[in-house]
């Protein structure tokens, strides 16, 4: 029973950096699931928006926050769609 509460509480505490480790997952692999017109159209606003925000002379940051963003939008679309699929069954 010790040893249960032990684990129990080992789980809880180490909650925080699971979070953490669940976003640097997602922040550096894209999710293949998805609609691929939704996730292509996704792509391309990143795409434009960082052409826009970035300075022409600081394209490396550009790049890498692009690769960032497209990553967290792919499972961010994907858990929306599971969501409102689950709605709407």
């Amino acid at each position: 029973m010790q040893i249960r509460h032990d684990l129990v509480e080992l789980r809880e505490s180490m909650g925080p950096i699971l979070n953490v480790a669940s976003l640097v997952s997602k922040a550096t692999t894209r999710d293949p699931r998805g609609n691929v017109l939704v996730k292509t159209g996704a792509n391309l606003a990143i795409d434009w928006a960082t052409r826009k925000l970035m300075p022409k002379g600081n394209s490396l940051l550009g790049t890498i926050g692009g690769f960032f963003a497209k990553n967290l939008a792919s499972h961010l679309f994907n858990r929306r769609a599971k969501t409102d699929a689950a709605v709407n069954s």
